[in-house]
């Protein structure tokens, strides 16, 4: 037996205060009638005093009304073996032989005639009622019902990610889900505590209140940006630590797609493994997807930022997911471009107004059952600014989450360029690896100037967005001319080689002077530190670097405020340095960009082709590092334009056109009828989004604010794919783990787990009957019998008379 509040059994220490009552009362003195005292001898006068306990019976059953009373208060539980209808049975019987006996009593001490014979037949009629119930007890068939069962903790977990928008024959499968957990609320004991969690849910709390969670479960939608199962299985399993009840659940409604159990091995399995408590997992298994689903993979679009007036390319794969019974069919595909209005989104009459979507292309094209097609779409020629638009499949299918995939371009005027080099073959190789030209054109994304060192101070550098300086010399004049275009807001990309000296202490680029590396033979290469940084993005993995060694560099030591990007192989060199120059009026924003390669980039020239052969042969990495690095600086790499669901975003804004003084803007959210104030702009040159929720265009508005950008499902989303279950069993157990499929099972895991029955309402019981018995024997037995005292007061008055 335990004790849900085991601390009231101390309660049952009140019982020794009828003890010391009994032992602290004392007997009225008895009085005795002598007809003279005259011839008796006196005596010295000895007092003593004993106390003896002659009320047994009535000092029994008050210690057992207060020991009674403090069990029932710390709710005693048993196995459900024993039933509590027996144990009532039980106590019945005992109260029907109580009274018996003190029926016998009272006969011994010879009491009232009607006392002895009311009692005994109250004593008969409670023995033949418990005989009764007790036969009809045993004959009646049991069925399992709710109340019959001890209470339990149950944590409810709904997988209501994006699989469970999968609609078939019987309807769509969360409204099925939702059936489901009602369900199983209903069977659940009455008293269990309960608490429900969707896959959007941070924090719980358990109630007793079902009403409370079946609405919770009808309110519940398809969450796009789900947490994962692994994390809510720890947050159930803490809610679960806040309940005293013995009896623990975890009930799963999941289809259990490979994409939400992918990562069930980390923290909630870990929790429930290593936890002291036994907590039962169960999991309904919705079974298999039924129905035939198309779906589009990620988007390739050619350039994010491409130049005005230009066609961009735009590839994609059109997957099918099916039953046995599917069939090919004939696919269309259409590319929809959102209007381009800068009055739009608003709110009209409680209702946000969007841009309309027109069709610029489509294509249809035969898709084999279970099978992948790919598809290609053109983009039209756009004005400069920022688009947005969506390809979709035409028709129904059983998932309509994956049949649109949303993207977002910045179409941007060309970017002008100046490279500062003394040879003219490694400006060259620059502009070649950015496809620039030296004119201005609406097709070209750069337009490129070339000079020479010694014509640097006569250069406008204000003009141009980007400036690259190959090998710069030591010159303090162009330090000063660099250093104050940065701090203008100039972007520069700079590369140290054979003329420059960084052996200065007092030289601008680096807290101390600089000394010239010569690698050991074969030489080392670069070594990507910031995988996900704008300029060496996607240059990370099965990138050949090691075949393009470097022999010399400059081993520097950056700033504080340096992040190293790349670093040679097998040192701590830095090879790649970025630093960003806050601006001076507002040390929150950022000013201007320094990329820093502390190698020849390009060498070529006599000077300085023995650093390293970045530009060798089959010199594609080096191609691609040059055209990232200037896209980056030039801000046309289009960070941020394209989110994934799930994940959190920095939007950077440009503040060229802002008030700053008075920066109101919003941000429209797809399906959400209240747009959000956008905030911290004034300090900040990105819009922070901690989390975005679904799919869709995400429309930017306000004073010199008219950008935007797309979200999109990550891909395994909506993939059917189930995991494997005999994985899940061994990693939980055999015993801590059920898997059921259908309704009929959910009440006989319900009458199976509950291994525990509350004592509390027969130990009330029990209090009662000992209170009455207490109330008998208190106000009738210990009376004395009234012939007895009627004779002694006759005695007493006629000594009286006497005298």
């Amino acid at each position: 037996m335990t004790f849900f509040n085991a601390t009231l059994i101390f309660g049952g220490l009140a019982a020794a205060i009828p003890i010391a009552l009994h032992l602290l009362s004392r007997r009225p003195p008895k009085r005795v009638v002598f007809p003279s005292v005259q011839f008796m001898r006196a005596k010295a006068a000895l007092t003593q005093s004993r106390v003896n306990i002659k009320k047994w019976w009535l000092l029994a059953a008050r210690i057992a009304v207060l020991i009674l009373l403090a069990a029932a208060f710390a709710q005693p539980v048993i196995n459900s073996s024993l039933s509590t209808t027996w144990i009532s049975i039980a106590g019945i019987t005992f109260f029907g032989f109580c009274l018996l006996a003190l029926a016998s009593l009272a006969n011994s001490q010879n009491s009232y005639r009607s006392l002895r014979i009311g009692m005994t037949a109250a004593g008969l009629l409670v023995i033949l009622i418990a005989s009764l119930w007790g036969i009809w007890t045993f004959t009646r068939p049991v069925a399992v019902e709710p109340g019959m069962a001890a209470p339990r903790a149950v944590a409810i977990i709904v997988d209501n990610g994006s699989s469970s928008a999968w609609v078939e024959n019987e309807g769509q499968r969360l409204e099925r889900t939702k059936a489901i957990g009602k369900t199983f609320i209903d069977e659940l004991p009455a008293s269990s505590q309960i608490c429900v969690i969707d896959r959007s849910t941070k924090n719980t709390a358990l109630t007793i209140d079902k009403n409370n969670a079946r609405n919770k479960i009808r309110q519940l939608e398809v969450v796009e940006s789900p947490r994962s199962i692994d994390e809510l299985l720890k947050l159930a399993s803490n809610a679960l630590d806040n309940s005293r009840l013995e009896t623990q659940q975890i009930f799963i409604l999941s289809d259990l797609t490979e994409y939400s159990w992918s990562d069930i091995r980390q923290l909630g399995f870990a929790t429930l493994k290593d936890s002291n408590r036994k907590i039962q997992l169960t999991v309904f298994d919705l079974g298999e997807f039924q129905g035939q689903n198309w779906g589009i993979s990620r988007l390739q679009i050619a350039d994010q930022t491409p130049p005005a007036n230009t066609p961009t390319p735009i590839t994609f794969t059109v997957y099918s997911e099916s039953t046995s019974d599917a069939r090919d069919a004939s696919i269309t595909a259409d590319l929809e471009i959102f209007q381009t209005d800068q009055t739009l989104p608003l709110v009209q009459n409680g209702e946000v107004v969007y841009p309309k979507a027109s069709s610029v292309d489509r294509r249809s094209l035969r898709v084999k059952k279970r099978a992948e097609q790919e598809f290609f779409l053109n983009l039209p020629a756009l004005p400069v600014g920022t688009h947005h638009g969506r390809i979709r499949l035409v028709g129904e299918d059983a998932l309509a989450l994956d049949d649109t995939r949303y993207f977002s371009v910045k179409v941007l005027p060309p970017s002008r360029v100046l490279i500062a080099s003394q040879a003219s073959e490694e400006a060259k190789i620059i502009s070649n690896a950015i496809g620039s030209t030296s004119a201005i054109s609406s097709s070209s994304e750069y337009k490129t100037d070339v000079v020479s060192f010694e014509d640097l101070p006569i250069v406008r550098l204000s003009n141009y967005d980007v400036a690259i300086l190959i090998d710069p010399p030591d010159d303090e004049t162009i330090t000063k001319l660099t250093q104050e275009y940065i701090k203008a807001g100039g972007q520069v990309l700079i590369s140290f080689g054979n003329q420059g000296s960084l052996q200065s202490k007092n030289n601008f680029w680096f807290q101390a002077s600089a000394k010239r590396w010569r690698s050991p033979e074969p030489g080392t290469f670069l070594q990507p530190v910031e995988s996900q940084h704008p300029a060496i993005q996607g240059l990370t993995d099965n990138v050949p670097w090691s075949s393009h060694r470097i022999q010399q560099y400059w081993q520097v030591s950056p700033n504080e405020v340096d992040q190293v990007i790349a670093k040679y192989a097998g040192t701590n060199h830095p090879a790649i340095l970025e630093r960003k120059v806050v601006n001076e009026a507002n040390d929150s924003r950022v000013a201007g960009k320094i990329l820093m390669i502390t190698t020849p980039f390009p060498a070529i020239t006599q000077d300085n082709q023995q650093w390293n052969r970045l530009f060798g042969t089959n010199a594609w990495p080096a191609w691609l590092l040059c055209r990232q690095s200037i896209e980056y600086l030039a801000d046309r790499n289009a960070v941020g334009c394209n989110a994934t669901v799930g994940s959190s975003l920095a939007y950077q804004i440009k503040t060229d056109s802002m008030d700053l003084v008075d920066v109101n803007g919003f941000l429209f959210e797809p399906n959400n009828p209240i747009p959000s104030p956008i905030l911290g702009l004034e300090t900040s040159d990105y819009l922070r989004v901690g989390e975005v929720g679904q799919a869709g265009t995400y429309w930017i508005r306000g004073k010199g604010l008219e950008s935007g950008f797309s979200a999109n499902l990550p891909e395994p989303a909506t993939r059917t794919k189930r995991v494997d279950l005999s994985s899940l069993t061994e990693q939980f157990g055999r015993d801590a783990f059920q898997v059921i499929t259908n309704l009929e099972d959910i009440a006989l895991r319900t009458a199976q787990s509950s291994t525990t029955v509350s004592l509390h309402s027969p130990a009330i019981l029990m209090v009662a009957i000992f209170f009455i018995l207490e109330q008998i024997l208190s106000n009738r037995f210990y009376q004395r019998n009234m012939k007895a005292r009627i004779e002694e007061r006759k005695i007493v008055e006629n000594t009286k008379f006497s005298k």
